[in-house]
């Protein structure tokens, strides 16, 4: 195994590589995240600087020496079906892979459930970003029991939800709001846009820096077989809001149309109540 990481990456990658794997004494606790995007990259920053050995899995070969570079101990990893993962024993794992839009989209479940199967046997904290979307077509305000994970399931993130509980029974599931923040927001897909169904639908978003946080208390305190819906408790309305970014950004406002009052509003009411967390205001 050492010969192969020497091989594929040089000398250096490999020493440095070796380093932040035996370093024990300078780290407490360690964490996997499953899927090092734009989220899962956040969580690792916050959590390397609380002192955790932070394992880090991509798909990219040349995106190894980049996670080393920012201290997360880097995995190449596939996911498939029947395929056995080697993942080393950390107290905790955040799944935070992106459904993906089109065909990928449709084949999260199967993934979430071949992933399931390799983490089934480990004592691990298993925690799952999800997505509010599982509320999709709701109206008013929804919390988690207003949607059941199910492996069948016509919402290809519920039936994920599903497999991994199947499997985890005591698996955590974090129902995201829209992520926003550093580098990251909706407004870009709106600039200048006109006639935008739903103006007055209330926005259900959360800031990553939130997102990570709370990931924190759940790892922290071994919080197990729960589901928590993680958005702000700001909801203004979509009209509102994405103009008042407009006019922060100096940018083209995008134009809505009325309606979509009472669209659905995702509550963290249930995460606030167990654990204090103020959420950040939009």
């Amino acid at each position: 195994m050492w010969f192969n990481v020497f091989i594929a990456f040089g000398f250096k990658f490999y020493v440095q590589w070796r380093k932040l794997l035996f370093n024990y004494e300078d780290y407490m606790n360690s964490l996997i995240i499953i899927g090092c995007g734009w989220l899962g990259s956040q969580v690792a920053a916050d959590f390397i600087e609380k002192k955790y050995r932070v394992f880090g899995t991509t798909t990219t070969k040349n995106k190894l020496p980049e996670l080393q570079a920012r201290g997360v101990i880097p995995i190449l990893m596939k996911i498939h079906q029947g395929k056995e993962l080697s993942l080393p024993d950390t107290e905790a794992v955040l799944i935070a892979l992106p459904p993906g839009r089109g065909r990928k989209r449709g084949e999260y479940p199967a993934k979430i459930k071949a992933l399931a199967n390799g983490l089934k046997s480990k004592s691990s904290q298993i925690i799952m970003c999800s997505s509010t979307s599982v509320y999709k077509g709701m109206h008013g305000c929804v919390e988690e029991s207003d949607a059941e994970s199910n492996i069948n399931n016509e919402n290809v993130i519920l039936a994920a939800e599903g497999e991994l509980l199947t499997q985890v029974e005591d698996a955590v599931i974090l129902r995201l709001g829209g992520l926003i923040g550093k580098e990251r927001h909706p407004f870009k897909y709106l600039i200048g846009r006109k006639s935008i169904k739903n103006g007055d639908a209330p926005v259900n978003l959360v800031y990553g820096e939130d997102v990570s946080a709370a990931v924190e208390i759940l790892v922290n305190n071994n919080i197990r077989k729960q589901v928590y819906n993680l958005v702000s408790t700001d909801h203004p309305s979509r009209k509102n809001y994405y103009t008042r970014v407009a006019e922060q950004k100096e940018l083209d406002a995008p134009e809505f149309e009325t309606g979509g009052s009472k669209c659905k509003l995702v509550t963290s009411a249930k995460f606030i109540d167990h654990f204090g967390h103020e959420f950040k205001n939009l």
